[in-house]
This record gives structure tokens, C-alpha cells and sequence, in this order.
């Protein structure tokens, strides 16, 4: 494979997740005051679920694609902790943020969204390459 291809082929594996990542960050760092959201109790965690459920999406794509055999072998405990960490990350950041606050319960959240929807995107693959068998 040519080296632009190759280039071209890890953008396209890493960059939706990398995106993602930046831009929950950046919404991160909006303050609470501008920020105000009035959500019914609990709704965010089903937020947070769901955003991060598409962030472990695009993490296990993006892996899935790389031609890194150690990263192929091992994505099934290096994807939950890259969340975990960016979790907490976001959470933490949060902190700093005027009027903004962490919740380890939003950290709960994000983490069982992105694992979910990690084994989610793992058996769907798996039964479309059984069923092209």
C-alpha cells in the first residue's frame, strides 16, 4: 500500500473519534452559565450514555482499522480505558469550568455508553462477516 494511501486510510480510522473527543472537550468548557440546560432528572446520564456510546463507536471503527497488530489484539481492554480516562479527563476539566461541576455518576454514564455500543459495533461486524461466509 502507498504511504498517502496508508495516511489517508488511518485519517479516516482516527479523525471522527479524535474530532469527537475535541469537541466534547470544547463543550466542556462552556460555562455553566451559558450552558444552562434544564433537562428532567436523569435525562443527562441518558445524554452522556448515548454521546459517549457513539465516541466508543467511532474508538472501535477507528481500531478496527488500523493495521496495528497490537492494537487489533488488545482494543477490547485499550477502547474502556482510553474512556475511562477521557471520562474522568471531561469530568475533571468540568471542575475548572465557572459554574460547572463533575458527577461520577456522568463519568458511569460515558463509560457504560462507550462499552455498550463498543460490543454492539463488535457483533454487528461479526454477523455481517459470518453472514458474507
Amino acid at each position: 500500500m502507498s504511504n498517502s494511501l496508508s495516511h489517508l486510510k488511518m485519517i479516516n480510522a482516527h479523525l471522527p473519534w479524535l474530532l469527537m473527543m475535541a469537541l466534547l472537550t470544547l463543550q466542556s468548557s462552556i460555562s455553566g452559565d451559558v450552558l444552562s440546560v434544564n433537562l428532567i432528572h436523569g435525562l443527562d446520564k441518558v445524554v452522556h450514555f448515548f454521546i459517549f456510546g457513539v465516541l466508543g463507536w467511532l474508538l472501535t471503527r477507528g481500531f478496527d482499522k488500523t493495521e496495528n497488530i497490537f492494537i487489533n489484539r488488545n482494543s477490547v481492554w485499550i477502547i474502556p480505558l482510553i474512556i475511562a480516562f477521557f471520562g474522568a479527563f471531561d469530568e475533571y476539566h468540568q471542575t475548572l469550568t465557572p459554574g460547572r461541576f463533575a458527577d461520577i455518576t456522568d463519568w458511569l454514564s460515558d463509560f457504560s455508553g462507550a462499552v455498550l455500543f463498543m460490543i454492539i459495533y463488535r457483533q454487528k461486524k461479526k454477523s455481517l462477516s459470518s453472514a458474507s461466509v
